[in-house]
């Protein structure tokens, strides 16, 4: 009966013995965990329960104002090709009885890029001609060689146009006049321009 007294009470030592270890081992992961969550921010309130904010957490609750990526500034895009030509005098006539109105057109630096400064003064023309600006999109303008055509939304007085093409270019010596992609019926032969012949093909 000793021995069997004593085994009880060594099997009661070693219960309490493991007891202790789990109890001290569940104390280190708790406050292991309170570490933890300190440093992420994500404290509990006084009563030890998170409270409920009643939906998902805004992604502003997880960084910090210097964590953020700062995106950089959009810059404006360049307006063209036109953007680093120069600046020069243009003379635009609406009508060959109208004064000329005064003004400043970016001027191509090469025989290449004259077609494209040739439809900004198909348009500027265009504008001070009456022609909206809602309509100023059809005006377009193709070249070849020293012959320029010029598309127009509406049919209009084609002297002026004549005469500030020939102030602006040398390199064309005939114009011929569209309205929505056909020949005006008034010039089937086109329009003689004061140009220089030949200057397209140096």
């Amino acid at each position: 009966m000793r021995l069997e007294s004593s085994d009880a009470r060594w099997l009661l030592v070693r219960l309490g013995i493991i007891a202790v270890i789990i109890a001290v081992c569940y104390l280190v992961i708790m406050v292991g965990m309170n570490m933890f969550n300190r440093s992420l921010g994500l404290d509990s309130d006084e009563d030890g329960v998170e409270e409920d904010s009643g939906g998902p957490a805004a992604p502003q609750d997880f960084y910090t104002p210097d964590d953020r990526l700062a995106l950089p500034e959009v810059e404006e895009l360049p307006e063209g090709p036109e953007a680093s030509w120069a600046m020069t005098p243009c003379s635009i006539w609406v009508s060959a009885s109208a004064d000329p109105v005064v003004d400043s057109m970016p001027e191509a630096p090469g025989i290449p890029q004259k077609p494209l400064e040739a439809l900004f003064l198909a348009r500027r023309w265009a504008f001070e001609a009456g022609i909206g600006e809602e309509d100023l999109d059809m005006v377009y303008v193709f070249t070849r060689l020293d012959t320029i055509y010029v598309d127009l939304p509406e049919e209009r007085q084609l002297e002026g146009l004549k005469r500030t093409i020939e102030s602006r270019f040398i390199c064309f010596t005939r114009l011929f006049p569209l309205v929505a992609g056909n020949l005006m019926s008034s010039y089937p032969e086109g329009i003689s321009l004061r140009g220089i012949e030949g200057v397209f093909r140096q």
